[in-house]
């Protein structure tokens, strides 16, 4: 699997998002892309937006593909509504192939499985535009899990 190692105007991209609130792109290998969101974050609008600037001016700057998107979790506070509607949104749906969530360890995994769960409910009961643009989600306890899931090319959400 080749990856790619972050040049310098690419670090100095993903510096600009690391303020307390934005996720880090940790790396890319082949369009595998994996993020970090910061301790204790609340999936909001703002986070997403971010989420969609990073993955726009870092990763569809330099790949023709959509990313399989793996975001490593260290705690969620909370989620807000508008995050539902946006997450829905064709802007916000036209930039992934699939995304899964890897849980935190510890206690902090309970809440986050609550609100990844709570997201994913509302999504599926919310039907986009166009039917097509639902990725695939899946929510997982390790890396390994996940990478396997995004390795798959999966069509379907998956919660483990």
């Amino acid at each position: 699997m080749k990856k790619q190692q972050l040049t310098s105007d690419t670090q100095l991209e993903c510096q600009k998002h690391r303020h307390g609130h934005s996720p880090t792109m940790i790396e890319t290998s082949n369009n595998l892309v994996t993020l970090s969101y910061p301790y204790s974050v609340e999936l909001d609008l703002h986070l997403l937006q971010q989420q969609d600037e990073l993955i726009t001016n870092i990763y569809h700057q330099y790949h023709p593909r959509l990313p399989r998107v793996m975001i490593l979790l260290d705690g969620v506070s909370d989620l807000s509504t508008d995050s539902w509607n946006y997450i829905q949104s064709y802007p916000h749906q036209k930039l992934y192939q699939s995304v899964a969530y890897v849980l935190s360890k510890g206690n902090m995994s309970v809440l986050e499985r609550h609100y990844l769960e709570q997201l994913f409910i509302n999504r599926t009961q919310k039907p986009t535009e166009s039917t097509n643009l639902n990725y695939p989600i899946g929510i997982f306890t390790t890396v390994k899990q996940a990478i396997r899931w995004l390795g798959s090319y999966p069509k379907s959400n998956h919660i483990n």
